[in-house]
Formats: structure tokens, sequence, C-alpha cells
């Protein structure tokens, strides 16, 4: 049955979130703290589908609350360890500075991870939450099809309204939502082999990644930004300026292979 495959796959998230969230215990467990990240945008994603499919039984807000500190404070932090990788990458134009100053924020980032997490037991924070699928016993696998369908196509119609925008974010949500779409084909794919060809589920991956890629050096252009202000721009070193250059360019070659495979696939849409 289709709530099976449902409550198995919500089962797993939060079994996963859970042994990675008891993995952090000083904050600095850079894989624990991302792989959490993952699982929880993954269970956000279910609960919004549950809410289009299920409106009456589901609230995606109220559903995901109980994890929405933990998952805003584990950002924060990640945000920063990505600003640190990406640095890595510019190494000729790298700043120790600039360095430093991540770091000091990274580690009060990481204070309030970690007291945070002194304050709430997983059993206490995944237990309350995975309880949710039990709400879904009523409903078949072929309403659950059917709607991740029409999910996946009110999300696609999101991105064209957003791609026409001229909102400054429209990049940043248009990520979101692909990585939405991503997470509902991984359900789907579960109940119905075939539900995308695999040419299709390939390029959302790697429109994912794509954007991922550029929305890290937005990150770290803002970090290095709001330590070179305008004020002392002019007197910074030749290699900050150099590194804003860079990343800028990588940003704009990032964004341009990006359009180009998002103009495919929303022209043939996957479901």
């Amino acid at each position: 049955m289709g709530i099976d495959h449902l409550t198995q796959h919500l089962d797993e998230l939060f079994s996963t979130a859970e042994s990675h969230y008891i993995k952090i215990r000083n904050g600095y467990e850079e894989e624990a703290i991302h792989q959490l990240r993952v699982s929880l945008k993954k269970v956000n994603a279910i609960f919004r589908l549950a809410a289009y499919v299920a409106p009456q039984s589901y609230k995606a807000r109220l559903d995901f609350r109980p994890l929405k500190e933990i998952f805003d404070l584990s950002g924060a932090v990640r945000d920063l360890q990505i600003a640190h990788q990406v640095l890595r990458q510019y190494q000729t134009a790298y700043n120790k500075n600039i360095q430093k100053s991540i770091n000091d924020e990274l580690v009060l980032a990481i204070g309030q991870l970690v007291e945070w997490k002194k304050r709430k037991p997983s059993d206490q924070l995944f237990v309350l939450v995975g309880t949710s699928a039990q709400r879904s016993k009523s409903i078949s696998q072929a309403r659950w099809l059917k709607g991740s369908v029409g999910y996946i196509d009110h999300l696609f119609q999101n991105i064209e309204l957003l791609m026409s925008s001229k909102r400054k974010d429209k990049w940043h949500r248009v990520r979101i939502s692909l990585k939405r779409i991503r997470f509902v084909i991984d359900l789907a794919l579960n109940m119905k082999k075939d539900f995308v060809s695999p040419e299709e589920y390939k390029t959302v991956r790697l429109l994912g990644k794509l954007l991922g890629d550029w929305h890290d050096r937005v990150i770290v252009v803002a970090k290095v930004r709001s330590y070179v202000t305008e004020s002392t721009y002019a007197m910074a070193k030749k290699d900050d300026k150099e590194l804003l250059k860079r990343l800028s360019s990588d940003q704009r070659s990032l964004l341009a292979a990006s359009r180009f495979y998002l103009r495919d696939l929303l022209a043939n849409r996957l479901v």
C-alpha cells in the first residue's frame, strides 16, 4: 500500500535526522550538520506535499514547527561551513582576515546550536514529530501519486512565475522549489519506479547542483562584502578585490548554465 511507503519514507528521514543530531557534540561535525540539514529539508518538503494532498490532515508550517529552530540554527552553522569550503577553492585570492572573520561567526553560531541541543534531547524532538506519519493511513497510494503530480506541477508553475518576475530573490526561490521537486520525486519513485525517467531525474539533480554551487558563492560574497565594507573597499588588499571578482564571475557562469537547463526542463515537464 502507498501509505506504507510514505510512513516508511518519513520514518527513515526522522531516523536519519536523529542519528546525525546525536552525532553533534561540539558543533564542528560538518558532515553530521550537513546531513541533518538535508534530512530536515526533505521532511519539510514531504510535509508540504502532504498538506497539498490532504489539507484537512496536514498543516505544513505547524507540522514542521517543532523542527524549525534546529533547522535555522543548523543552517546558520552550515552557511559558515560552506563559506570556509568555498574559500578553499580560491586559495590564490584567500585573505586570512576574512577567514578569521568567518571563523569568529562560526564559533558563535556553533555555540548557539550546541546550547540548544543540550536543552532538546533527540527522543523528545524526533519521536514527537515522527508520529505525524500516522495521520496518512487513510490516503491511498494512487492519491499520493496523483497528488505528487499536482504538487510538482504547482511548483513548476511557481518557477515559471518567478522566472518572469523581477524579484531579486527569484533564483533562490527557484532553487528551493527544485529541491522540493526532487524530494517529492524521491518519495514517488518508492511507489512507482517509472514515475519519471532517469534522464529527467538527472536533469533535476544537475540543476540542483548548479544552483547549489551558485548559492554557496552567494553566501561567500555576502560574507566577504560584510568584511570589505564600502568605506574600506578602496583600501582593501588586491586579493580581496580579486576574490570578489572571481566569485562574481563564477556566480554568473553557474546562473547561465542553470538558465539553459531550466529552459529545457520547463519545456519538457517531468510528469
